[in-house]
């Protein structure tokens, strides 16, 4: 081995790293973040997933049974709307 490939494979070694440690970062509320999540099921309209996240019919974001997004009634172009949520950040949009 040269130091061509030293160096690529430490700059890989950091890469693989820096990857993790960003998926692994705890959120901003303080509990760990989910870098994966799966669906759980789809019922009546409603989208279940792992992460205690679900989606009404209507477009609107629940996390853990509160309500962190309201889908505006006439669609997304141009609109603005945003749900209080605490001061948490999740899901507003403006």
């Amino acid at each position: 081995m040269n130091t061509k490939d030293l160096i690529t494979m430490a700059a890989a070694a950091l890469a693989v790293f820096q990857l993790y440690d960003y998926l692994t970062k705890r959120n901003a509320n303080g509990g760990s973040a989910a870098p994966f999540t799966t669906k759980i099921m789809d019922w009546g309209g409603w989208q279940y997933f792992s992460d205690g996240t679900s989606i009404g019919p209507d477009g609107s974001y629940y996390y853990q049974g509160q309500q962190v997004y309201q889908a505006p009634s006439g669609g997304f172009a141009g609109a603005t709307n945003t749900v209080n949520n605490g001061g948490s950040g999740l899901w507003t949009r403006t």
